[in-house]
């Protein structure tokens, strides 16, 4: 049955049939010692007398303490259905197995423009929308908890009586309500609060994107316009070289080392252009099998090295979703570095595979690095070896790390000096077919 709140119908303060009823009994026994006493020991009745006044007295002091000991409980349990009603927040109790309300207080009908009547008539499944209120009905069925345990259940929409949507925040505990297992929400209105912090993100958002496309069209504008002066520096330094031929070997070794230079720039702003151009490519994911694709790879990797001896290890690889020519860019740089960090003269061992049924790792008997500078490995430019021993741009690694990121996935490193080192790859796998 709903329970309306104080004041409206709360329980009557007047005394109770029973109680009439003993306060006339006791009234009546008080009467016969009194008579009796009277009597002077005249008739049966008078020789009874003191038990008639003792059994009143015990009844009137009985009575007395039951009757101040309910006046306690009654103020108590007053004073916990006003704090209840004048709680500044909505607080709902209903029944642990039917849902059904059996009372609110007075910020829930404010609140979500119900009556108490119309309350009397709605369960919790009434005030939300049902993909929003069944995981959090499943949720308290599945697991009910222990009495008085306060649950936090998150933010859940929930819908006022003329349609209006708010977003709730909502801790419930269980507790029994007159006599009964019940639950006793409490639902936060934090709508604005959303709506705010929803706009700080959104501003937010925004922001870096616009941050990022400045920085992606200058380093882009960069490295087309540090292109052309490149090439001028290059070629006429070949044809500088040639006009003075070898009569001053100190000035072709000067000619020289600007060529090389001129070389060494045009190759980073090449990579910077490639890593500029990379957040701008649009994905086109499709299922793609990992075993031919690293195949492919290794082939056409191998092909452009000289011949040296190398043992390449595939395992049985999964399916991902993916696009094909960047996840093809993505092996070909970590097979390259596996290959180009073996020592030179030493066999190059490179072993592909699968762990933990998902992860995919690229590992190699290389040098290895410093776990301390894992960190730098996929800066852009950075380098953790000598460029004398094993030359290259820096970029490989930055490249790999953004492909994966676009694609939602993960890429990590672990290395031992002298030991060798060993990429790992989470990428999402194919779409699973739906049932008929």
């Amino acid at each position: 049955m709903f329970t309306p709140l104080f004041p409206r119908g709360f329980p009557a303060t007047q005394p109770r049939p029973a109680q009439i009823a003993g306060g006339y009994a006791l009234l009546a026994l008080l009467w016969l010692g009194f008579v009796s006493q009277k009597s002077g020991g005249q008739g049966g009745m008078a020789n009874h007398w003191w038990f008639f006044y003792s059994l009143g007295h015990i009844i009137l002091t009985a009575g007395l303490i039951y009757f101040l000991t309910d006046q306690a409980r009654r103020r108590l349990s007053q004073q916990y259905w006003l704090l209840f009603d004048c709680h500044p927040h909505p607080l709902f109790i209903f029944n642990l197995q039917t849902l059904r309300f059996l009372a609110v207080n007075q910020r829930a009908i404010d609140a979500y423009g119900y009556s108490h009547r119309e309350f009397s008539h709605l369960s919790v499944k009434d005030i939300g929308p049902p993909e929003d209120m069944a995981p959090l009905l499943a949720s308290l069925q599945e697991h009910p908890g222990s009495l008085g345990e306060i649950r936090h259940e998150g933010v859940w929409r929930h819908c006022q009586k003329d349609g209006t949507v708010i977003m709730a925040e909502t801790s419930i505990t269980r507790i029994t309500f007159g006599g009964r297992p019940a639950w006793l929400m409490l639902a936060q209105d934090v709508t604005e609060i959303s709506r705010q912090l929803q706009q700080a993100l959104q501003e937010r958002t925004a922001e870096l994107q616009e941050r990022n496309s400045d920085l992606e069209f200058f380093a882009s504008a960069v490295s087309h316009n540090l292109r052309a002066p490149l090439r001028h520096i290059y070629q006429f330094g070949q044809l500088l070289a040639q006009h003075l031929g070898t009569t001053d070997p100190t000035a072709n070794h000067y000619l020289q080392v600007i060529q090389k230079g001129a070389e060494k720039m045009d190759s980073l702003t090449t990579g910077l252009l490639a890593f500029c151009q990379l957040a701008q490519q649009s994905l086109n994911l499709v299922e793609i099998d990992l075993g031919p694709l690293v195949a492919h790879c290794i082939k056409t990797v191998t092909a452009n090295l000289p011949r040296r001896p190398m043992a390449f290890k595939v395992d049985e690889l999964p399916r991902v979703l993916a696009d094909p020519m960047l996840l093809e860019e993505v092996f070909t740089n970590l097979i390259s570095n596996g290959i180009k960090f073996h020592p030179p003269g030493e066999l190059v061992q490179i072993r592909i595979g699968v762990v933990s049924g998902k992860t995919i790792f690229v590992a190699d008997r290389g040098v290895g690095f410093d776990q301390g500078q894992v960190e730098r490995l996929f800066q852009p430019f950075s380098r953790l070896h000598p460029q004398q021993e094993f030359p290259g741009l820096g970029i490989g690694l930055a490249l790999t790390q953004r492909i994966i990121q676009r694609h939602g996935g993960r890429i990590w490193a672990e290395g031992v000096p002298g030991q060798g080192a060993t990429f790992y790859l989470d990428l999402p796998g194919p779409v699973p077919p739906t049932p008929d």
